[in-house]
């Protein structure tokens, strides 16, 4: 059973447990509008009258009872509107409560009812280059340096194999590398390739303006002059089509309907997102500082609190002003919804609300979120976290991982000799250096491992769930792809090494983030005192090193 079939089969669970409450649901509340109708209610049964028919306003929509939803809604406005009623006026209300609930106690036409489909997000997968040339070129540096960077590199040689190869029946992921003197790219493939979204990129020795118009003429979205500063033409295929699996949207839903809340978090759940419950306000902080999501969903309507209040008490918190809130309520008064707007939130979603929806806004505003952070987080010239938001992160994953008890790697990482990198090419050339390890380790890295640049050309990886010996190897091999690259300068081609210090949260009882940074660095030292691009784990030794050492220098 696929993921999809998984969650399409707990909404048909969630929806025949809801199903199952109705009857005496709707009849709890005939019950007490009766009581209102006879005088005997106390103020909080009118309250449990009133918010009953509120839940029902707001979930019945969800589980395919449009109708049931709508009249709720208006009996409850009309209560609401009407508490001081008297005689027939009350009456009236109370006889439509009572015929609402009678209506729902005998129905089965909601059993023919289907459950919504998800959408489901397509898994991340590193992008194909296409190289067309020709059987005589060699191309081989150029190859092995995009299957470096963690490319799906295909070459094709000649237009027969190309047009062969290059069919698609919907759209693709990846880009067409043409190499326009050897091969000339037909009108008719060119036009296909673009229906299949896929984005053609010219080289040529042929520095011109009229290399470059039938570069454009033919769809090209890119042309680049041998000889190939590779690290551009990287990062333009990055730009197109390198989206990597990213981690998924963490959504925390505040709500006291529980069948309500199931249902949320298993349509997000379901269209690739982690969602979490938090049933209680009261532990709302705690949650937030656990979980840390991208996204609070709350609902405004809550026993004992109000979605509104606690969404103003968030922004008083520093750390959560720019946290986005998204109201999930059947509130229907407009008022009441500015209010919440002017309040701290930043959007409002009346129940009942599709799955597609709501998948739809939470992923649209989690992304904006993301995206915004980000911004804020990152390193300008690799785009990587910068220093201090990588030490936030390691003080993160240290809390986490001492609550779940689990274990984690943090890597530091420098480039060897960089000044002379600096001093003999220049600092335009240092930077592409820089670029082209933090291209690595974005891509070579999984979704859930943190990188950040530390400073200068150091980098620090935070790599959770990862043992000190699978640290190694992944460390190993990005050390030999960063070897492997090859940079230009004015006709000279050099190529540079890295180092790599390693700390486990394994070897040690409490983790904190400057006890785990200072191992990581003793183990850098050491790699780069014992002759530098290799990576070493730390161990008790090097702190007695460590020791040695500064009790000579001090």
């Amino acid at each position: 059973m696929t993921a999809k079939d998984r969650a399409l089969e707990t909404l048909k669970l969630q929806r025949q447990r809801y199903l199952e409450r109705l009857p005496a649901t709707v009849a709890y509340l005939g019950e007490l509008a009766q009581s209102w109708g006879q005088g005997r209610l106390d103020e909080q049964r009118f309250e449990a009258l009133k918010q009953g028919l509120h839940r029902i306003a707001g979930s019945a929509g969800i589980f395919g009872l449009e109708e049931l939803g709508r009249e709720a809604g208006r009996l409850e406005a009309a209560i609401c509107n009407g508490q001081a009623l008297e005689g027939e006026g009350r009456r009236a209300l109370v006889q439509a409560v009572l015929s609402l609930a009678a209506r729902w106690l005998s129905s089965t036409e909601h059993l023919t009812e289907s459950v919504d489909t998800l959408d489901t997000p397509s898994q991340g997968v590193m992008p194909t280059v296409w190289l067309l040339t020709d059987a005589h070129a060699s191309e081989q540096s150029l190859l092995g340096s995009l299957r470096q960077y963690g490319f799906d590199v295909k070459r094709l040689d000649g237009l027969a194999a190309a047009e062969g190869a290059l069919v698609f029946s919907g759209s693709v992921h990846g880009v067409l590398v043409v190499d326009s003197e050897r091969v000339k790219l037909t009108t008719t493939l060119s036009e296909r390739l673009l229906q299949a979204g896929v984005p053609i990129v010219f080289i040529s020795r042929q520095d011109d303006f009229e290399s470059r118009l039938e570069a454009a003429r033919l769809g090209g979205c890119a042309f680049f002059a041998r000889p190939l500063d590779v690290m551009k033409l990287v990062e333009l295929i990055d730009s197109r089509v390198g989206e990597r699996e990213a981690e998924a949207y963490r959504i925390l839903i505040v709500d006291d309907d529980e069948l309500l809340s199931l249902h949320y978090q298993h349509a997000l759940r379901g269209a690739g997102m982690q969602a979490e419950i938090e049933p209680d306000p009261a532990d709302l902080i705690s949650r937030l500082e656990t979980f840390r999501p991208d996204l609070l969903l709350l609902d405004i309507n809550m026993p004992g609190y109000s979605g509104i209040e606690l969404a103003t008490s968030l922004r008083f918190y520093e750390e959560w002003t720019g946290l986005p809130i998204v109201f999930l309520s059947a509130e229907v008064n407009q008022e009441r919804q500015l209010l919440a707007l002017g309040q701290g939130g930043d959007d409002f979603i009346a129940k009942p609300i599709s799955e597609k929806r709501l998948v739809s806004v939470v992923r649209a505003r989690a992304e904006r979120m993301r995206r915004l952070a980000g911004l804020r987080a990152c390193d300008g010239l690799t785009g990587l976290l910068n220093h201090v938001h990588i030490k936030e992160a390691l003080a993160v994953e240290c809390m986490r991982a001492m609550r779940e008890q689990s274990t984690f790697s943090v890597v530091m990482l420098d480039i060897d000799h960089f000044k002379q990198v600096n001093d003999t090419y220049g600092h335009a050339r240092g930077d592409s250096v820089i670029r082209a390890l933090s291209h690595l380790l974005k891509t070579r890295l999984r979704g859930s491992d943190k990188v950040g640049r530390y400073g200068g050309e150091e980098f620090l990886a935070i790599m959770p769930g990862c043992q000190k010996d699978a640290a190694q190897r992944q460390c190993d091999w990005l050390r030999e792809a960063f070897a492997a690259l090859e940079f230009e300068h004015e006709g000279v081609i050099f190529s540079c090494t890295l180092s790599a210090g390693i700390a486990s949260s394994e070897d040690y009882e409490l983790q904190h983030a400057n006890t785990l940074l200072e191992c990581a660095d003793q183990a850098l030292y050491a790699a780069k005192d014992g002759g530098r691009n290799r990576v070493i784990g730390w161990h008790r030794q090097l702190e007695h090193e460590a020791g040695a050492r500064h009790s000579v220098t001090g």
